[in-house]
């Protein structure tokens, strides 16, 4: 459903980047599979994410600088088990899953980027601490009806995921993955940092 495109060239890049972090295979699909059931179709133009900086500067000098902590910072970081949590809403028209297991490691190392990028261009939301690391399973749903029912759908697939085919809470955090954010809300594949097995 998704393109992944090879690693883009670093001087094609114009738009903002966007950094998430990448999980182990079953969990990715999973949260892919819940997205495709409850997002908005036509808003669905991503994949599932957890997303640890919204709009990190592309242009030089900043580019080079952060892709140069990120290599450093992955290759001192041990692969981590990650958990999802419960379900939540984000108002009236969104529902997410929050982390459960891993959320200390990884509020710790996104903390450890921004305090590497505190002379960065960085956006308001991007210098807050990331209080609730979390899965956004619909978003932007004008049906409140819809928003609710998911819900309550989430909180009953959560509490039976091991039942479930295909339902998975558990898996890795495996490294950090670089998105270029391209007009239309669409995202560009940049480059993948892998943590330490």
């Amino acid at each position: 459903m998704y393109h992944r495109a090879h690693t883009a060239a670093l001087e094609a890049i114009q738009g903002p980047l966007v950094l998430t972090l990448h999980i182990s295979s079953p969990l990715q699909t999973c949260i892919n599979d819940l997205r495709t059931t409850y997002f908005p179709a036509h808003r669905l133009l991503v994949p599932g994410h957890l997303t640890l900086f919204h709009a990190l500067p592309s242009s030089q000098p900043s580019l080079s600088k952060i892709l140069d902590d990120l290599r450093s910072v992955t290759e001192r970081t041990s692969a981590f088990d990650i958990g999802l949590g419960m379900a939540f809403k984000m108002g009236q028209r969104g529902v997410a899953i929050d982390i459960g297991a891993g959320k200390s490691q990884l509020v710790a190392f996104r903390r450890r980027l921004r305090a590497m990028w505190k002379e960065q261009e960085l956006t308001n939301q991007d210098r807050q601490t990331l209080s609730r690391p979390h899965f956004t399973i619909m978003n932007k749903e004008t049906d409140a009806a819809k928003a609710e029912a998911c819900f309550l759908e989430l909180e009953a697939r959560l509490n039976n995921a091991g039942e479930e085919e295909g339902m998975t809470k558990e898996g890795k955090a495996l490294g950090v993955e670089l998105w270029e954010y391209k007009p239309g809300g669409r995202w560009k594949f940049v480059r993948l940092f892998k943590f330490r097995e």
